[in-house]
């Protein structure tokens, strides 16, 4: 399904480009058109890697189906940002998903009206459902009830437990070893990146953890080489609130997960390690990180997974967060802050993952 061109801004979005996308997806026949459209500018600080747009549209006749309004995403405007988009294939890895793999997903995800992409110019389009009539945004500077983090989580295990060594996890070329993407960042990237990041955010990243940081990138990629033996799934990648909604009465799903950038073939406890430290308050972690961690390894095994020690979960989510230190020194230090939710956000993260890095010894974890 591809129109004539892929947009770059939402100015793109013209009636004319809209209908001919809209028809290529199968949702307008094709003596139908767009008469109209308008776009409005969402994410800010929150989509980093692409630019996002609410479009509402006005169709020539009534059509049974047809959106009334729906959400594009297009790739980022920043340098920085492509080109980290670039270096982990995030677009590619997006509108393939939603071609090839969303339908068996466990979780609800936004209907895909259309998609594109050209992955050696590091372009896409993908227009989706707009999920906000039916459900409620996430907010990752305001974070989350306990009973949403249990919502989330539950439906986290359910996706992995779907998905725990499947054999198709090695006959899908886009979906990339999450230890390799890893590795590819810590190799190219960390090196140029600590220090930018440490200077930018040296309030927020404790004192141990600054000591650790000229050397944390080959350190992380030793570490990793350990998990390589773990039972993998398909990782979301980036499992936060800012990527989800939480289905209002009657909706028809508890927690809808947008954002599919990032799915690779991954150890289970990175999903859970980056949703708990970023988008539950310090406090609340501590008090709760245990008993979701068993409720999530006890709905694994419910679901036939065997093999995988609860103590295993537990060790695996304490290197989680190194990993993820690794990754952020690296985004924060390429990617565009210059809107205040922005910095606020990855002040946030730092905040929190330096807590959770200490509350559980992480440190001990590092090779020499």
């Amino acid at each position: 399904m591809t129109a004539r061109t892929i947009p770059t801004t939402p100015a793109d979005l013209t009636a004319g480009w809209l209908t001919e996308a809209l028809r290529a997806g199968g949702v307008i026949p094709g003596d139908a058109a767009v008469k109209s459209a308008s776009h409005e500018v969402l994410g800010q600080g929150a989509g980093f890697i692409g630019q996002i747009a609410r479009v509402t549209l006005a169709y020539d006749r009534p059509i049974a189906g047809a959106p009334a309004t729906l959400i594009a995403k297009m790739p980022a405007l920043d340098p920085g940002a492509r080109e980290l988009a670039g270096l982990y294939g995030l677009y590619e890895r997006e509108y393939r998903f939603y071609r090839e793999l969303a339908d068996e997903i466990t979780f609800r995800t936004p209907h895909c009206y259309y998609s594109d992409g050209d992955a050696e110019k590091v372009e896409y389009i993908l227009l989706l459902e707009d999920l906000g009539a039916t459900g409620r945004a996430g907010d990752q500077v305001q974070g989350c009830t306990v009973e949403e983090a249990r919502i989330a989580l539950a439906q986290l295990a359910l996706h992995h437990a779907r998905w725990w060594q499947h054999p198709r996890l090695t006959e899908i070329a886009w979906l990339t070893p999450g230890i390799d993407l890893v590795n590819g960042a810590m190799e190219q990237s960390y090196p140029q990146a600590w220090e930018v990041t440490l200077a930018a955010f040296s309030n927020s990243i404790a004192g141990e953890i600054r000591d650790v940081m000229p050397t944390l990138g080959p350190r992380i990629s030793t570490l990793l080489a350990s998990l390589a033996d773990r039972p993998m799934t398909i990782g979301h990648g980036d499992y936060r609130l800012d990527n989800m909604f939480f289905g209002n009465a009657g909706a028809g799903y508890e927690v809808a997960v947008l954002d599919w950038q990032s799915p690779n073939v991954a150890w289970a406890a990175y999903d859970i390690a980056y949703f708990l430290y970023s988008n539950v308050d310090v406090e609340t972690r501590r008090n709760v990180e245990m008993d979701v961690l068993r409720e999530y390894h006890r709905t694994l095994v419910e679901h036939g997974v065997q093999g995988y020690t609860y103590e295993q979960l537990v060790e695996d989510y304490r290197a989680s967060l190194l990993v993820s230190l690794g990754i952020w020194v690296v985004n924060a230090a390429t990617l565009d802050m210059a809107n205040e939710r922005g910095k606020a956000l990855f002040d946030l993260f730092f905040d929190r993952l330096n807590a959770a890095i200490m509350d559980l010894d992480a440190l001990a974890l590092l090779p020499d």
